[in-house]
This record gives C-alpha cells, structure tokens and sequence, in this order.
C-alpha cells in the first residue's frame, strides 16, 4: 500500500502558478512511483477552502423602472419588466455572482436614463448591494455635432398604386446632407424616376421616401432635454419635423447587402421587413379628429415612415400629431371595426384646444412663417411639450404639452417603454432644416441603435465565396430588441421565420449582446402599444393622461420595482408582467427570501430600498443571500480508472464525492473531510504504472471545474492492490 499526498501549492512558489489552481491542479514527482498490477485507488483525506457559492442556474429577476408614484393600474400600464435570465450560469461565488448580475442588468436592454448605471456588489455578512445610478437632466448638453444620419429606409420601397412592389424602383432614402458643424440637413436632388408614371416613384412629395432620416447615436434626454429645428428654409413645400422610436429595415430571408446600391444587390423588394409599430399602416396614416382616416392636407403630401410624435406642414397648415393605436372597438351595428381602424396611426392633436398660445384653429402654413421660424420638442420625464419659437426673437409660443392639458386630443401621449428611445426624425420635400439644439443625458454614443449588419459567408452552401449574409442587431432599448419574432433567433432550423434560411441554423438577429426573446413573440410591444392608453380616438372621445414629469433631482419621476418571485402571489406579478412573461425566481438568491414585488413604498418602509426620488438607489440584501452549492467531486484525468456520470451519460474519472459538510459541520471556510470507510475505485492496469505526475480537478455534477474555491487544496490517495472489482 502507498500514499500520495498532494497538493495545489509549493510552498517554494511565492506566487500561484497556472498548475497550482485549488481546483485543478497538477504535481510533479522527481522519482517515478511504481503502482502494482491490479491496484485500487481511493481518497483519504480531503483539505480545501470552499467560499459562500450560488447556483443561478435556472434563475431569473424582473427589473422595472417606468411606473409612474401612483397604484399600479395594468390597464395603463405602458412599462413592462426586463427580465434579467442567468438560464446559461452554473454555480458562482458571491463576488462573481456580483459582477455577473451587474454585467447582465446593464447588458440587457433598458432605459437611456438607466445606462451602463447599475453597480453590484457583495457587503459584509454575505449580502448584496444594487446600486443604480440614473441621469440627471438632460438641459445644455447639446449633442447636435455628433448626431449620425442614417436613411430611415435602408432600401426605399415605394408603394405602388395596387399596393405592388416594382424591383427594379428600389431606391434608397439617403437623398440629403447633413452638416456636423451648423446642423444643417439638406434635400438633394429629386429622385430618380425609375418608372415614370407609375405611383410615386417620380413624384417629389414625400410619399416617396428619397430624403427620410434618422439621426442615431444619442437618444433624446428625458429629463427636460430639447431637439430645436429652425425650418425657415423649407416654407415653399411640404415638410415633417418629428421623433421617432429607432427603425432599421433587415432582409427576412438575409442574403442582402440592404446598403448596396441599386442594380448591385440581389435584394428582392418582398423580402424586406422594418421593424415599424405593430399593425402600422403605410400612406394613408393619418386620422383627424372626427375619426376620418386622412385629415384635410394638399394632395399627395403624406408619409410612409412612423412618428411618435410630429410637427408637419402639408403647405396649407401646421398640424401636430402622435400615434396611437386600437385594441379594439366596433361600429354602430355592433360589428368589429375594420382593420384601417383598429391598426397604428398618426392621430391629429388638436393644438389649438390645449390652452396654449394658439388658439381657435389650426395655424395656417402662411400664418406660420409669418410669425414663428423654429419648431421645439422638450421631454419633461415621460412627456413631451411643444413649443414654437417666436420669428428673429428668443422667446416661445406654447402649443401643447401636459403642462397645458392632459386630455388625449389636446396633449402628446406618455412616453412608455416603446418610445423611451427617441431619435430626431425628418422628412423634406425640398429645401433644409437647421438643428439648432439636440440634448441628451448620455456622455459618448456608446447607447446601441438598432443595426444590419453583413457578415462573409466564406462560401459554402452553394453560395459565392464574395457574398454575405445580413443578420438585424438590435438596439439597447426594449422596443428594437422585442420587434422580431422569436423564430428569427432559431439557430437549429432550415427554415426560420416562415421563408428558407439559404445557411441552415443561421439566424437573421445577431443577440450576442443580450438575451433576446425574454418574452413571447411580440407580446412586449403588443402589451404596450395596444394598451387602452395607446387608444387612437375618434370624434371627440377622449381619456386622461397621468404624467410622472420630473423629480427634484432632474431625474424622471418613475418608481424602481424589484419583482423577485412568486411565493404564491401570481396574481400581484400579473399586474406588472406582460403576456407569457415568465415568473422571476432570484429572490432569495439576492437576499430577500420572502418579498415577491418590491416597490419604493414598501421597501423604504424596512430600509431596503433607499435614495428614493434621487439620481441614486440602492438595494440591499435583507438577509444573507440563500446559497445552494453544488456538490463537489474529485476527478483525477491521467488515471486509468473508470467511473460512470449519469448526468453526463459518459464514462468518467471521478473517484470521490465531496460531502456538503465536513467533519466538523461547516459548510463553507476552512473544511476537512476524512471519510471513515473509503471507496476505492478499481485502476483497470494490466500492468504496473509508472507514474511521474498526478493531475487532480475539483468538479461539479457537470464535471466542470468550480470556481468556489479559495487559497489551497490538499489531498491524500491511498493505493492499494485488489484482488477483486471495486
């Protein structure tokens, strides 16, 4: 019989070398040790430092900022949680698990006020800490020289008069300049009409999309931040001035390069998909305030892109409007309205009934530019006032905003989780613009615009070695990253989305910057933006908006809520928690073992939750955070044992299973463990093994190494010879 001691440190290495890891680690032997034929091995003795561990597997928490200091009330609910999912985690140590949860939560898509604003990290007695740091307002930070214009069509798709797309009128909406130094944006020249004729494409009104942009980069800041235009340039025609949640065109079955030009891509009109407002009607988008479905404009001068919310002349008047959608509704006769009803509009706002400064009637386009040059949109938490600038002066009109009004005729929507991210937005039939003022809260651009991005296929598949693929990136915001269906991440079929994939288990949304399908297909932005109050009016119907505004700190006037499990109270989840969004279970794990909803009311009340009304919270654990270790085995990988691992469903080296406690009863610290009858394990060697070197791994079930670990490992085999299996 034979012992071999070993152990993860040399006490002559003053520094831990990568074969001195506590849970892998390899010794060397200046002499040879003989094992005898037919020997057995079995562990004597185990000593380790095992630190507070977690198991995340499987777990998940609901992070919500967005409801106003009210009662919840789910029918106005245009907030919904970010489920923050460690599905792909094992068992970490706290201050791993810290920095995990801190890197998710600001991974996963949010809010511009929120980003990259979360630290998390371990206190003493094994507790947690979450800090969340917001923006501050948003007023003279002026970002308008580093703004990017991007064509709000990738590819323009004019629509022709039978509602046909013509391949050969792609065109691309990039028809303008923008200058960085004086904020200028331009229309160029007139599109090319590449059927003349037929439809739009000829024509120089905006139906036809040759000059539509975004400029991306910097979201609006909410907290009393300002996108000022001067639009005297653009009196002669018609013109749209707006903001607009991120949109991105992509390729559904992506093969296309959707910024080559026309003529060079192989892109097919049909095939492309935008992620625009769920249920959007192109062209005839506009519903005035009897409930017609166009309001009263010279001939041809509407859109095809979607606003949230937008200042626009048709060359006869200044109107004002915002999109809302229906969830419902039916007729006179009782009968379901028809779809051009229920779907997402731009809806007339009736200015001049706001109390403002304007008053009567809509202002005519002469009228306008006869007193007022400039156009401003200011964000006041989740709302959004209007204002014009008074001709060669300083000084404003006011023209609707929940300072004046609340009604939803009269004052623009609430800002909700699909329009938090808001982007200068413009539309020209001739002429320029000038930005004059564009702030945001956000330091650098670092905040995600959705992308479409190519990637080189490298041939294969039958496909050229010169081509590529397209594959949609989405944003940091929650509508961008909920737009597509699930089944376009579906890495493991032929065919996603309904069209053939031309790469089998290549998916069309490129997601390694967060986990995307938290939720069901869609069921985010439907929960939103067919909520009751997104409801498009007709005739003079009308609810009353809740406005949150802005807090004494300059920050948005929203609560934080913690939604941690379910602990039998669902149906209090449900008022926050979208369709299909799964229950969170991470409470305990980050110490607050019997609490399903957190909100500032109830957890300021025990001092769990502090900084209320600030640009700081912070979240602390109540109790110790609940660990769930896993069990612990000894593998020895350069031995010629073999052990069996169910849950692998393979052969193994494992030899020993480390007991939760040690001999003394600790579960973490300090722990020594000596079994009082061994388990030897039979060698299988024919022959005696010359052996120079022993590699020992600290394994969990899964047989990966743990990371639970602390300075120093040391354990003694004993050898022996069997005369029978083991």
């Amino acid at each position: 019989m034979s012992l071999i001691i070993t152990s993860s440190r040399q006490d002559e290495n003053l520094k831990q070398i990568s074969s001195e890891n506590p849970a892998n680690y390899t010794n060397f032997f200046r002499s040879d040790i003989e094992i005898p034929t037919n020997s057995c091995i079995a562990v004597e003795s185990v000593k380790l430092e095992r630190n507070a561990e977690i198991n995340v597997r499987d777990a998940s928490v609901g992070l919500f900022y967005g409801v106003a200091k009210t009662a919840v009330n789910k029918d106005k609910q245009i907030q919904i949680p970010r489920i923050i999912n460690f599905s792909a985690r094992g068992v970490e140590s706290i201050a791993d698990f810290a920095t995990i949860l801190q890197d998710r939560i600001n991974a996963q898509y949010h809010h511009p006020s929120q980003h990259n604003g979360v630290v998390v990290s371990q206190e003493a007695g094994e507790k947690l800490k979450i800090t969340e740091t917001f923006q501050g307002t948003a007023s003279g930070t002026n970002v308008r020289a580093t703004l990017d214009p991007v064509p709000y069509w990738n590819l323009q798709i004019p629509k022709e008069l039978g509602g046909r797309f013509i391949k050969s009128n792609v065109e691309r909406s990039d028809g303008y300049a923008y200058n960085l130094a004086t904020g200028q944006f331009t229309r160029m020249a007139n599109p090319v009409v590449a059927n003349p004729g037929k439809g739009i494409n000829g024509s120089t009104n905006m139906l036809n999309a040759c000059c539509v942009a975004q400029l991306k980069d910097y979201p609006l800041g909410l907290n009393n931040g300002k996108f000022e235009v001067d639009v005297v340039n653009v009196k002669d025609g018609a013109w749209c001035v707006g903001l607009g949640r991120p949109h991105i065109q992509y390729d559904s079955k992506g093969r296309s390069d959707l910024n080559a030009a026309p003529g060079e891509s192989y892109i097919d009109p049909k095939d492309i998909r935008n992620i625009l407002p769920y249920k959007y009607v192109y062209g005839q988008n506009l519903i005035s305030l009897t409930g017609n479905a166009s309001v009263p404009r010279l001939a041809k001068q509407l859109w095809n892109e979607h606003y949230d919310y937008v200042v626009y002349s048709d060359g006869a008047h200044i109107r004002v409007a915002h999109s809302l959608g229906k969830n419902s509704g039916t007729n006179a006769s009782g009968n379901p309205m028809p779809e051009w009803f229920r779907s997402w509009k731009h809806h007339e706002i009736a200015y001049w009934l706001s109390g403002g400064d304007l008053e009567d009637e809509p202002i005519t386009h002469a009228d306008f530019y006869a007193d007022f040059d400039r156009i401003r949109f200011t964000a006041v938490g989740d709302g959004i006032r209007i204002d014009f600038g008074d001709k060669g002066k300083t000084t404003y009109q006011s023209v609707c905003g929940p300072q004046l009004t609340t009604t939803s005729f009269t004052c623009p929507k609430p800002i909700g989780d699909t329009t938090y991210a808001l982007y200068p937005q413009i539309n020209l039939q001739l002429g320029h613009v000038i930005i004059n003022t564009f702030e945001s809260t956000l330091a650098d651009a670092s905040y995600q615009f959705p992308e479409y991005i190519s990637y080189p296929i490298g041939g294969g598949n039958n496909i050229p070695e010169s081509e590529s693929f397209g594959a949609y990136k989405p944003g940091d915001d929650a509508y961008s990253s909920n737009r597509l269906p699930l089944s376009l991440t579906d890495t493991s079929a032929s065919y996603i989305g309904g069209v053939p994939n031309p790469i089998p288990g290549r998916p069309l949304i490129d997601s390694a910057t967060r986990e995307l399908g938290l939720t069901q297909t869609l069921s985010m932005i439907e929960a939103v933006d067919r909520n009751v109050l997104y409801n498009g009016y007709s005739g003079l119907q009308q609810q009353t908006y809740t406005f949150a505004g802005v807090n004494a700190s300059g920050g948005t006037n929203y609560s934080n809520i913690y939604i941690l499990d379910t602990y039998n109270r669902k149906s209090e989840l449900i008022n926050y928690l979208a369709p299909s969004q799964a229950f969170p279970n991470l409470g305990p794990v980050i110490g607050i073992p019997d609490r399903s909803v957190l909100t500032d009311a109830n957890a300021s009340k025990v001092g769990l939750l502090t900084g209320i009304n600030t640009l700081d919270v912070v979240l602390t654990s109540e109790k110790k955070i609940s660990k769930n270790s896993d069990t612990l085995f000894v593998r020895i990988p350069n031995l010629t044992q073999k052990s069996y691992n169910g849950a692998q469903s393979s052969l193994s080296k494992i030899v020993y299973q480390v007991p939760q406690f040690d001999n003394q009863g600790n579960e973490t610290g300090p722990m020594y463990f000596a079994p009082g009858e061994k388990t030897y394990v039979k060698l299988n060697n024919a022959n005696p093994i010359t052996l120079n070197q022993i590699q020992v791994q600290i394994v969990d079930v899964q047989e990966k190494e743990v990371k639970s670990l602390g300075d120093r490992t040391q354990i003694v085999f004993h050898i022996k010879e069997c005369a029978s299996a083991s």
